[in-house]
């Protein structure tokens, strides 16, 4: 923790306002501390910034009741941020203690849990460094693109309440690059489920103007199924790929390429 050049002449002891930063920090630490900081009534202001994404520098402002240097009730910031780490250490052990006393009903769920923490290409450097990583079998690595034949089934066992993705035939490619209007040249989308009409609006189904209205309306509903089979199939090619230790930003950039490739953006 660097307290950073303090130029007031009452120096930090005494000051109310305050940047405090941190090396080797991010969002983690600097969300969780400010929450905690905002819960202290002497505190009036607390915020957090990351400067770059590049530097490893995560900035901390404080601020609290502005009170004279003699006032035997001054909390300076510096008090702020050493109570808020408290705060902090008594939530993270609260949560801790929780956590095992639910893991006690569910005798040998920690066995059926992944391991976390270690991303999945760092997982066979784990095996060897005896970090009791079970040894999986090693599968040949499908080339991408090409073929053109569908998309196989998906496991998705290691995500959490996702169930697994049934195998698509067709004409797209693994993992998926042909764009959605070269899927379906002739704009018939797949509608999905449909629900027909009941009670006081039943009679749609025979009436010739909503019929009409609603043949107007058929190329806003074919762009709509068009977006809907995007959404699918970048769903489906994020879950193929979200791994326990990746960063939010590597994630996003890949969700947005795709979907930008499949949409054909730029065509």
């Amino acid at each position: 923790l660097s307290f950073g050049a303090m130029e007031k002449p009452q120096g930090l002891e005494v000051a109310t306002t305050a940047t405090f930063q941190w090396r080797d920090e991010d969002h983690t630490l600097g969300n969780a501390l400010r929450y905690t900081l905002m819960k202290n009534p002497q505190v009036e202001f607390a915020g957090y910034s990351i400067p770059h994404p590049a530097e490893p520098y995560m900035n901390l402002r404080v601020q609290t009741l502005e009170r004279p240097a003699d006032d035997p009730d001054l909390f300076t910031s510096k008090d702020a941020v050493s109570q808020g780490l408290t705060d902090l250490i008594t939530l993270v052990n609260v949560a801790e203690r929780k956590f095992h006393k639910s893991l006690e009903k569910f005798p040998g769920a920690l066995e059926m849990l992944p391991l976390h923490g270690v991303p999945g290409d760092l997982e066979e450097n784990a095996e060897d460094e005896g970090m009791g990583v079970p040894k999986k079998k090693k599968r040949k690595k499908k080339k991408s693109g090409g073929g053109g034949s569908g998309l196989p089934a998906q496991d998705n066992s290691e995500l959490r309440r996702l169930g697994n993705w049934p195998e698509l035939p067709g004409k797209q490619t693994n993992p998926a690059t042909v764009p959605i209007a070269k899927l379906y040249p002739n704009r018939d989308f797949p509608k999905g489920e449909e629900q027909e009409y009941v009670g006081a609006n039943s009679y749609r189904k025979g009436n010739a103007e909503k019929a009409a209205t609603e043949k107007i309306m058929e190329s806003d509903y074919q762009d709509i199924r068009r977006a809907a089979e995007c959404h699918r199939q970048v769903r489906r090619f994020a879950q193929s790929y979200i791994r326990t230790g990746m960063t939010m930003i590597d994630i996003c950039q890949r969700l947005e390429a795709k979907t930008l490739e499949l949409i054909e953006k730029d065509g």
